[in-house]
């Protein structure tokens, strides 16, 4: 599940990285959309939580 998130979030990143691009050039389109915060706020604690076993704090 942790390894998924990770690939998710990478591509996230990626996404956003394409879409400065997009932007630098006058090229974004914008829809309104539904975000479910404490969703992404729990997935972000759980990389967090593991980074932080692996270094054993």
């Amino acid at each position: 599940n942790i390894i998924y998130q990770c690939g998710e979030h990478l591509l996230t990143l990626i996404n956003d990285i394409l879409d400065i691009s997009k932007i630098e050039a006058e090229k974004l389109d914008l829809y309104p959309d539904n975000f479910n915060f404490p969703s992404f706020l729990q997935e972000l604690s759980d990389i967090f939580a593991l980074k932080a076993e692996q270094k054993s704090i």
